[in-house]
């Protein structure tokens, strides 16, 4: 059977915690809207639920609204870390839990999740939505999809990434396959209604020691942090003058509940 990479998160929590992405504004934005637009009595007052908070990146711009928050997440480290973040938020709760061991919520208004939800079964992952989320409840399913393939970095690190593939780890599933697989799944799903799908286009600089801890964060990395890959990737760094640049494609799943 194949490793569960869901645990190499909490191993990597500091490199996760300097490196990965905040939740733009846009798409906080853009959640809101939907969210006002299918529930008139959504408010900041109303109750988020959080699935995979990491260390408090898309839990934070939410915190700063002013809504009351239950975000879960199975890994301790990353959990101690989004605790330390939001700390001077009070209507925000950070739980130590397993998502498919939760029962402990109900009468959500909107049941959030970025960079997280292809992690579960999507039948599972749905089905527990529906129990938590109340009658017009909002589904906001968010992730950062990379897009930099054609960029001048990321073509010069490419033989590097050929010459480790056999020691990698294979993501499962990948970003792109996870979100196709659940859009799916909600365009079938009874409890769902006004299912739609925003998208935004950005960017964001790395100096060297950000994007090598972003690397570090990823899933598949787990197994080169005895072997020369981040020496070489540094290099190819050094050469672009100490900074990477990556595109990124924002994609959100939003639904109603029925």
């Amino acid at each position: 059977m194949p490793p569960d990479l869901s645990y190499t998160f909490n191993a990597a929590a500091q490199d996760y915690h300097l490196a990965r992405p905040q939740l733009p504004e846009q798409a906080v934005e853009m959640v809101l809207a939907y969210a006002k637009s299918q529930h008139p009595s959504f408010t900041h007052d109303s109750h988020i639920f959080e699935v995979g908070c990491g260390s408090g990146q898309a839990t934070l711009p939410f915190a700063k609204r002013g809504f009351k928050i239950t975000a879960i997440d199975m890994g301790e480290q990353l959990v101690q870390l989004a605790r330390q973040s939001l700390a001077a938020y009070p209507k925000v709760e950070i739980l130590h839990q397993r998502f498919e061991d939760f029962r402990a919520v109900s009468d959500v208004d909107l049941f959030l999740s970025v960079q997280a939800f292809h992690w579960i079964d999507s039948p599972t992952g749905l089905t527990k939505a529906v129990e938590f989320l109340k009658t017009g409840g909002v589904l906001a399913l968010i992730w950062h999809l990379d897009c930099s393939e054609e960029t001048a970095f990321y073509k010069a690190t490419s033989p590097i990434y050929a010459r480790y593939k056999k020691l990698m780890l294979a993501a499962r599933p990948t970003p792109a396959a996870g979100k196709e697989k659940i859009y799916q799944a909600l365009q079938q799903h009874c409890h769902f209604k006004d299912l739609a799908v925003k998208r935004f286009s950005w960017q964001q600089q790395h100096d060297k020691k950000n994007f090598l801890s972003l690397l570090r964060s990823f899933s598949n990395h787990a197994v080169l942090a005895d072997t020369a890959f981040y020496q070489e990737i540094a290099f190819v760094i050094d050469d672009f003058g100490g900074q990477v640049t990556t595109l990124y494609e924002t994609a959100i799943l939003l639904a109603t509940k029925v």
